[in-house]
């Protein structure tokens, strides 16, 4: 993803002079407006694979709508498989009776995809350079924490109690003996950017280049837990963050050990990453 990022930030800034004195305009070509004309794209970049329809419809103003998708399910179980992302630790909890349940986890990564409408906004007559702004909407669940063996049936009414805001909450299995964890991001996501070349050209093939980032929120990390005071009639999504964690997975004396803490860590970590970098490169087609 770095060399990857690299890549594309070189091609990025190597076409930026050449961008500034494009005479491929709407201004000289003022044909090109009012959704008389139709491009098709593809491109390559953070978000792996996207595809694109694109038209004018003012002299300053192209709109694009399409879909991009970012397959990682079968990367992260490649990498899994080459050893390269290791196993996740087993972890042991303590019920809510004082016994100690062993739990074994697993995680997977869901394809991240999302549907997207821009509008291209060209400040400059002479000149491909763009501002870009528009919404993504698409994945919401983006990853999932499950046990990777169902517990014991003598355990599956058993719980974690946890206090978080004034509210006891407790964690446990569903009625076959898994948990899943999920982290979550917002389901539609603002965009804003800039980019360069035109997705709907005087040239019958064009370039074009788009930088920015799609806000997805704060990502939270939630497990199923069943609030004391609304006696077990349900589940509620409740949120996770390192504290919560450490307190889970201490011992009788409060310590923690390595895994744990780095679990917390990491937790807190992915908490702060509010948006999602957009950087690719595009190859579009006029259709008429």
């Amino acid at each position: 993803m770095k060399k990857l990022l690299s890549i594309l930030s070189l091609v990025l800034v190597s076409t930026a002079a050449f961008a500034a004195d494009d005479d491929d305009s709407i201004y000289v070509n003022p044909d090109k407006q009012l959704f008389n004309h139709l491009s098709l794209g593809v491109s390559l970049g953070t978000d792996i694979v996207g595809f694109d329809v694109a038209m004018p419809a003012t002299p300053w103003l192209q709109l694009r709508a399409g879909y991009s998708i970012m397959p990682l399910a079968p990367i992260l179980n490649s990498l899994k498989k080459n050893g390269t992302i290791p196993a996740l630790p087993e972890m042991d909890i303590k019920l809510n009776d004082n016994s100690t349940a062993k739990v074994s986890l697993d995680y997977k990564l869901n394809n991240f995809q999302n549907g997207h409408i821009l509008a291209d906004f060209y400040p400059f007559k002479r000149s491909s350079f763009r501002f870009t702004v528009g919404l993504y909407g698409g994945t919401a669940n983006m990853a999932n924490v499950f046990t990777a063996k169902p517990l014991d049936e003598s355990d599956r009414n058993k719980y974690v109690s946890v206090d978080v805001k004034d509210e006891n909450y407790h964690i446990q299995s569903d009625s076959d003996g898994n948990v899943s964890i999920a982290m979550k991001v917002n389901a539609v996501k603002p965009y804003v950017g800039i980019g360069f070349g035109r997705a709907v050209s005087k040239h019958r093939v064009n370039v074009t280049f788009d930088l920015g980032a799609m806000y997805w929120g704060s990502p939270s990390i939630t497990v199923p837990a069943k609030p004391a005071s609304d006696n077990y009639d349900s589940f509620v999504d409740l949120r996770i963050d390192g504290n919560l964690i450490r307190t889970v997975g201490a011992d009788d004396e409060g310590k923690v050990n390595d895994s744990v803490k780095s679990a917390s860590e990491i937790v807190d970590l992915i908490g702060k990453f509010g948006f999602f970098p957009v950087l690719k490169v595009g190859l579009v087609v006029k259709l008429f």
